[in-house]
Parts: C-alpha cells; structure tokens; sequence
C-alpha cells in the first residue's frame, strides 16, 4: 500500500476530533507533525527534490523562496517552526487551536502547489 503526503493530511483532521481518551496536548502535537509532513513531503514532490537528508527542509524551502513562491515558503517555515515546538520542546503549550492553525496551512499549501501549472506529479 501506498501512503501519499494528502493521506498525512486526512489523519491530522481526523485527529482533531479528538475522539481518542488522550490529552489534547498529545493530539495537537501529532496534528502539528502529521500537517507539516503533508504540505513538506507535497512541497517536495513538486520542486523534485529527492534527498532525505536533514537540510532537505531548508532545501525545500529554499527552493520556493527563489521561485518568489513565498505563499507557499513562509508557510513551510512558520509550519515546520510549529513542528519542532510539537516534536523537540514538550515543556512549551501547544493548544488544539495551533494545530488546526497548522492544518489550514497545510492544505493551502497543497492547494498552491495543485494550481502550479508544470506541476505534475500532484
């Protein structure tokens, strides 16, 4: 089975509904990782960018910066920021209105990259 970046997507919004007997920080938290995997991995489909090494965000980044896509740059940043507060800093709040935050970010990343028009892969 295949997993694609929208699959990650689906799971975070789903995950908002908290439907689970776990604390709402715990879900924010796998929201925040599972939005910005989603709108990252799509970002990198669509620059063709095939490393995984761990420059590979700024990369991606990077790359729509120098297409003047700063839509879609500036999202990644403030997203992939929220995402190493979810991930590295379990002392700092996260609140589930970050998290759906994170998710509306995502998907208008997703959404710019679909109207790209050499944009093939998605």
């Amino acid at each position: 089975m295949s997993v694609y970046p929208e699959d990650f997507l689906k799971l975070a919004k789903e995950l908002t509904n908290n439907t689970f007997n776990c604390p709402d920080e715990i879900i924010s938290r796998t929201v925040v990782n599972r939005a910005y995997y989603s709108a990252f991995l799509s970002a990198r489909i669509a620059a063709k960018i095939t490393s995984t090494s761990g420059s590979v965000h700024g990369d991606v980044i990077d790359y729509f910066k120098g297409k003047k896509k700063t839509g879609v740059s500036n999202r990644l940043d403030s997203m992939k920021i929220l995402r190493q507060k979810a991930d590295y800093r379990p002392n700092e709040s996260l609140t589930p209105q970050e998290a759906q935050n994170c998710c509306r970010q995502a998907n208008r990343v997703i959404s710019a990259l679909a109207l790209e028009p050499d944009n093939s892969s998605n």
